[in-house]
């Protein structure tokens, strides 16, 4: 795994990373102080990016490449689409990592530290706090959104009853 300073022209994403929706909102108030402190990180395949138990140190949105969720040992979900964001429950909630996640392809990350803002200004601060907060926000309404929709779909179907 190799971490790299990512570069990004002031208030602007480049145009590989505005074809990934989630992004592309980003533009705008609050985007610099957002990225001020941003990494690129190239993993391989096997290589773990989030350890369950550990601490948070930051989140992560997938770029390219394809991840796996693993729990207690087993294989519980893939990430695969770029814009995905993983390890900002911890972020959130402050309790350690929830589960391991691992490449399992070459991927390519933005890697974002909580901590991002402390050096800035206090107005800075604040626009790249909520710009990174309302970012999350939306990502995890999305996740709710869908996984309400998978149950309901589930709710549907006929229940087998075995006597």
């Amino acid at each position: 795994m190799r971490e790299i300073p990512y570069l990004h022209e002031r208030g602007r994403l480049p145009r590989s990373l505005l074809s990934i929706p989630s992004l592309a909102a980003l533009e705008g108030a609050g985007l610099d102080e957002l990225l001020e402190d941003a990494t690129l990180l190239e993993c391989l395949p096997g290589d773990r990016i989030l350890c369950e138990g550990d601490p948070s140190a930051a989140f992560y949105i997938l770029l390219r490449g394809q991840l796996i969720v693993i729990k207690g040992g087993e294989t519980i979900a893939a990430i695969r689409e770029p814009g995905e964001i993983i390890g900002e429950r911890s972020l959130l909630d402050r309790e350690p990592r929830s589960a391991t996640v691992e490449a399992v392809s070459a991927a390519l990350l933005l890697k974002v530290r909580p901590g991002f803002a402390e050096s800035l200004d206090p107005m800075r601060r604040l626009r790249g706090e909520a710009t990174a907060f309302r970012f999350l926000a939306g990502q995890l309404a999305r996740r709710l959104a869908d996984t309400s929709a998978r149950l309901a779909e589930k709710e549907k179907e006929p229940r087998v009853y075995r006597l």
